[in-house]
């Protein structure tokens, strides 16, 4: 995903895709806020996208899901 797309692919409506709605991404923003997660985008290692989602306090309701703390991740190349 191109760097300049990332500031706005959580937006409404915001799709690359010519029949593609925006809906679903903004949708995920909006689950994660509820739950008090902050999501942002950034290049995984292997030079996809990787989606993060930060909370304050430590989130434990699944033991051993998040990688430390603070930060789960989810790769997609």
């Amino acid at each position: 995903m191109p760097a300049e797309d990332r500031e706005q692919v959580f937006d409404d409506g915001f799709t690359t895709s010519d029949s593609g709605t925006g809906f679903g991404l903004a949708i995920v923003k909006a689950a994660a806020e509820a739950h008090g997660w902050e999501p942002s985008i950034t290049e995984s290692a292997s030079g996809g996208v990787r989606f993060e989602f930060a909370d304050e306090p430590p989130l434990r309701l699944i033991p051993g899901a998040f990688t430390d703390d603070r930060l789960g991740t989810v790769d997609i190349e």
